[in-house]
């Protein structure tokens, strides 16, 4: 048995550093945001509202030959349980972006009312939630998964998805909860055994094992579509999320058990900890306890703020000011979103010219815990010449890079070769011949107002990293291009979607190209233009008004036809 402990210090909220650069005092500052604890779920909730329906669908499918767990039972061993969330596409593509939760609890492995136990042996009496107690609360029965470092603002660009965590069939679900912004007590939601209570809008599937996962708190209309007897793989998009149910912010109630009679089981397991109830983790790919990450890069021109209960249920999100673009009369603000950051742990900030040169080094030494927090650090950029600029953030050894432009570059005409971790931000157009060898360590970002042109000779191979996009020089979100590895490449982004999506086409044929898009009867539903003189073609693409299923994509390119499928769901 262990305990893992943390020593409990001051709250540290503003630090004046030195600047090397320029004379204005550089400061840290801690946000706060919002509320650091979340209750929702208990195990009496799922006894009253979600386990009378289970075992009633369980027991129809069974009498009429379709439950799966019966018609082809697990063989050699019980199922592992793949993470039951991931990034989009479109978030993990924003610069700056490194990972997207935290856990908020864990499972009370405790069954006795009030005496709180987690599964690294932390105890806690009742609703004590001081840091390096039991990182949960009093009978939850699963983990809370929370979206950072801006839910909210998460939640309505629907930036992460749900996933089935294995191979399953759906017993109960239900999309009836509209109320999906719940934060302040009482929380509004449909309160009725047939539709889960407590749980919101949620799904819950039945594994090959006769283990049971639930995915609560799904925001409303995003759940896929599904209905009781499907069978769903592992990975197989669930729904997006929200908060519905008895949810005080946006976040996923991810609940498992062994058997469908059975008490939820806690997945994590440490051979040293306390989850008896287990010989091995559930998971196929356990993660720690605590796992000190730095989520995101971002820079801001004003201060995020962040809104009160009534204001997120009004609709409102957290106003995150992000800003890529700034004159040498604004302040640089320089979010930095953390996942376990504790007493001791150290930042190194360093904003680099491009000509590789330290203008300013940042280093701070955190005096508290924190299971989540957004750390700002703030420089004023008079002096500074107009040019793009690197931020590199180092923790624990390994460094984390977001750009910046200061009066925002001309256009520009990129050659010769580019190495290691570099970015271009510029007005008007980027047009590059340049070559980026396929080498892991070469990380680079194109970056123009109106356009980037890759011409004949442009090459990025393959084990690089190379991302173009188009953002103006003012506030606002990024419009991502997908990365682009070599030549006579099409790409589909997202895929699968919603009927909404962007193609791709990067070539350096001189002939016509175009391309068509059919339905699996072979109807051309969309066609496109001739296509002159282009090397990296995009397009959005709207399929909303077709049915659901796959199509196919055929681009034209006067020597062949590449072709590509898009899944819409």
């Amino acid at each position: 048995m262990k305990r893992i402990e943390h020593n409990i210090k001051w709250l540290l909220s503003t630090v004046l550093l030195i600047g090397s650069f320029n004379a204005f005092a550089q400061t840290v500052q801690v946000l706060g945001g919002d509320k650091p604890h979340l209750e929702c779920v208990t195990e009496e909730d799922y006894q009253e509202y979600m386990r009378p329906a289970i075992e009633k669908n369980i027991s129809r499918l069974r009498s009429e030959g379709k439950l799966q767990a019966d018609i082809a039972p697990k063989m050699g061993g019980e199922v592992k349980l793949a993470w039951p969330l991931r990034m989009t596409p479109e978030y993990q593509a924003i610069e700056g972006v490194n990972s997207y939760f935290y856990i908020g609890n864990f499972a009370d492995i405790d069954h006795d009312p009030y005496y709180r136990l987690d599964w690294q042996c932390n105890t806690a009496l009742g609703a004590d939630y001081t840091f390096g107690g039991a990182k949960n609360y009093d009978q939850h029965n699963g983990a809370d998964i929370v979206p950072y470092p801006f839910p909210w603002q998460m939640m309505d660009d629907e930036s992460v998805d749900i996933i089935a965590a294995a191979d399953g069939q759906v017993i109960h679900m239900y999309d009836g909860n509209t109320i999906d912004r719940n934060c302040d007590t009482p929380h509004v939601f449909n309160d009725e055994p047939f539709n889960g209570g407590y749980y919101g809008n949620f799904v819950a599937l039945l594994h090959d094992d006769m283990s049971i996962t639930i995915y609560a708190h799904m925001k409303i209309g995003t759940m896929a579509d599904l209905a009781i007897d499907d069978y769903v793989v592992a990975g197989q998009y669930l729904g997006k999320m929200g908060s519905s149910g008895n949810s005080g912010a946006p976040h996923i109630h991810f609940e498992f058990r062994p058997t469908e009679y059975g008490q939820y089981d806690e997945p994590w397991f440490d051979p040293e900890g306390c989850n008896d109830d287990l010989t091995e983790s559930r998971w196929i790919d356990q993660i720690p306890y605590f796992e000190p990450e730095v989520l995101r890069v971002s820079t801001h021109d004003a201060l995020p703020v962040f809104k009160t209960c009534a204001e997120y249920e009004s609709g409102s999100n957290e106003t995150v000011n992000f800003s890529n673009h700034f004159t040498t009369a604004e302040v640089l603000m320089i979010g930095v979103a953390m996942r376990d950051f504790f007493f001791g742990d150290d930042l190194d900030v360093d904003i680099i010219s491009s000509a590789g040169i330290i203008l300013e080094d940042m280093d701070w030494v955190s005096a508290s815990n924190y299971y989540r927090e957004i750390f700002l650090f703030t420089t004023s950029l008079s002096g500074y010449a107009t040019g793009t600029y690197k931020i590199r953030v180092t923790h624990q050894g390994k460094s984390y890079y977001h750009y910046f432009t200061v009066n925002c570059p001309a256009a520009t005409t990129l050659t010769g070769t580019h190495t290691g971790v570099k970015g271009y931000l510029n007005g008007d157009y980027i047009a590059s011949t340049a070559t980026i060898s396929g080498v892991t360590t070469n990380d680079v970002l194109y970056e123009a107002e109106n356009y980037v042109k890759l011409n004949v000779g442009f090459q990025a191979t393959a084990n690089c990293a190379f991302k173009a996009q188009v953002d103006p020089c003012t506030i606002g979100a990024l419009k991502n291009i997908q990365t682009i590895v070599e030549n006579n490449q099409m790409s589909v982004y997202p895929n699968p979607n919603f009927g909404n999506f962007e193609l791709y086409y990067f070539t350096d044929e001189p002939s016509d190209k175009y391309f068509l898009i059919r339905n699996l009867v072979g109807e051309i539903i969309y066609s496109s233009s001739k296509l002159n003189d282009i090397n990296l073609f995009t397009e959005q693409i709207d399929l909303s008004n077709q049915a659901k299923g796959i199509y196919l994509i055929e681009f034209y390119n006067g020597k062949f036809v590449e072709t590509a499928k898009v899944v819409v769901q």
